[in-house]
């Protein structure tokens, strides 16, 4: 192949891949800001609220999204719908963060405020990311602040 062939067929591959990694970017999901949002707000949004360690993640079952997955959580501290020990178990697309997907590292603690939706808890990036934000600590100190003055 000459090296006029060999540029141009250079030339292509990364504006494909250029090309690529701006599609995933537009497809990105689209998050509210973290700034300014209170424990308040949190507390209202969630249906269920707590830190939990993760142990325990299965795909979807046949039929369902091949990036779904059900996490199950062993809550360490209640905020709000949920009691100390009680096994909880949240679905969510397992997919990239591009899709809105988030992942759970079992056996780390992860805050959570999932929603119910027909019987069942789910939760995605967004919402997860609530709790993986430089807001986070301020947001958990909030929330324990509201859980003493009950």
């Amino acid at each position: 192949m000459g090296s006029l062939a060999m540029m141009k067929l250079t030339f292509a591959a990364i504006v494909a891949v250029g090309w690529l990694a701006l599609a995933d970017t537009v497809s990105a999901c689209q998050c509210r800001p973290t700034r300014g949002l209170t424990a308040v707000q949190v507390l209202a949004d969630a249906d269920v609220l707590f830190t939990g360690t993760a142990i325990k993640s299965v795909a979807g079952k046949t039929g369902e999204r091949s990036s779904y997955a059900v996490t199950t959580f062993r809550v360490t501290e209640a905020f709000k719908g949920a009691k100390a020990g009680q096994l909880i178990k949240v679905g969510h697309n397992s997919g990239s963060t591009a899709s809105c997907g988030v992942q759970f590292e079992i056996g780390e603690p992860h805050t959570l405020g999932p929603t119910r939706w027909k019987g069942k808890l789910g939760i995605g990036l967004c919402t997860a990311l609530i709790f993986r934000s430089s807001r986070s600590d301020d947001l958990i100190g909030e929330l324990r602040a509201l859980k003493r003055r009950k």
